[in-house]
């Protein structure tokens, strides 16, 4: 992998300077990278974020609450 890490939520929260500098080394990246980087995030979210899969949990949240 490359050196920002396989974790979609590398950066820390609230930290401009640690934002600013995932971006600039991702800007550093090979398209390869970029690439093969973008396929891995949009997978991770395809996999949490499905509509079916959100809808699904949303019910199974009302019916334990009803």
């Amino acid at each position: 992998m490359n050196q920002l890490g396989s974790d979609p939520a590398c950066v820390q929260p609230r930290d401009p300077q640690d934002l600013a500098q995932k971006m600039a080394q991702m800007l550093a990246l090979p398209d390869d990278e970029l690439q093969q980087m973008g396929q891995a995030s949009r997978q991770w979210v395809e996999q949490r974020f499905d509509e079916q899969l959100v809808i699904d949990q949303y019910r199974k949240a009302l019916h334990e609450l009803g």
